[in-house]
């Protein structure tokens, strides 16, 4: 399947780099969908609280997105996973998703190189290695995205490692970037099929998160948002604010080191439905015999 309309949508001419022209491709009928769905909320994340989007990587980015990979997939997913926590491990599967997706929305060629023909047969042969592997319990197999995404983080390190130490070319680092960015590709597929046994529709599961991360902004309005200060749980003399770009909104952040800080009326994530149908389907049916 050609994703035209994929390329056109993303404008992924931008995600290009030079000296590579990819064919993207799905390891399974729907994922290119949901991958483009997914990349769409993530990019809108990213425009609008100003991360990065579609830059060269340099060592303190990679290692960064190696950070929010790690935290998602092996501190909070690989434990979920193993534990039968249905509310752990979707909660690990979406924000892996929204971090993992987004390591390809702030690296240029992210998504184009992750896609590419290039690897399909290396990735064919992984996903297919998901759910039922012989030899596995149903906890393992439900790690087996997060273990993917481990080694992507490991990858990342890695390469951070390289750029800091030795000259890397543009024709290696793209090589380097084909590999990493393909592997985080095939582990959002794998969680894309996990899901899928689960009886979850993957993009709503994502958009939930994407719909709590936007209420992290602060309101415009002085009068409100000084009300919005004085309810709010942050060192006052240590909080900043800037325009969210496209919005009537603020984004609220700590002086001392940038991070980015909720608004007391941030809406949190509510995962319930999600957990409900997961836990009537097939797959907890034998999670529940295993527990």
């Amino acid at each position: 399947m050609k994703f035209t309309k994929l390329t056109d949508h993303l404008k992924l001419t931008a995600d290009k780099l030079v000296g590579f022209k990819p064919e993207p491709y799905e390891l399974n009928p729907g994922f290119g969908q949901a991958t483009e769905s997914i990349y769409k909320m993530v990019d809108q994340f990213h425009a609008l609280f100003q991360h990065p989007r579609r830059v060269m990587p340099d060592p303190a980015l990679l290692r960064l997105r190696a950070k929010l990979i790690h935290e998602e997939a092996v501190t909070e997913g690989i434990p979920a996973a193993r534990k039968g926590d249905m509310n752990g491990l979707l909660d690990a599967m979406a924000d892996f998703l929204y971090v993992g997706v987004g390591t390809m929305v702030a690296i240029k060629g992210g998504i184009s190189t992750g896609m590419s023909y290039y690897t399909q047969e290396q990735s064919v042969d992984r996903f297919i290695e998901t759910i039922m592997v012989p030899g596995n319990t149903v906890f393992d197999d439900m790690a087996i995205p997060f273990e993917e995404a481990k080694e992507a983080a490991q990858m990342l390190e890695e390469l951070a490692d390289k750029l800091e130490t030795k000259h890397v070319s543009d024709t290696e680092l793209i090589h380097d970037l084909r590999r990493v960015m393909n592997k985080i590709y095939v582990a959002c597929m794998m969680t894309y099929r996990l899901a899928e046994f689960l009886g979850i529709d993957i993009v709503e599961l994502v958009a939930e998160i994407h719909r709590s991360n936007m209420t992290k902004l602060w309101p415009a309005d002085t009068e409100e948002r000084n009300a919005a200060v004085e309810n709010c749980k942050y060192d006052k003399n240590d909080l900043g604010f800037r325009h969210a770009e496209g919005t009537e909104m603020m984004i609220g952040f700590r002086l001392s080191d940038g991070k980015i800080l909720k608004s007391p009326t941030y809406s949190d994530v509510d995962l319930t439905r999600f957990i409900d149908q997961a836990e009537s389907s097939s797959l907890y049916e034998v999670v529940k015999n295993h527990l």
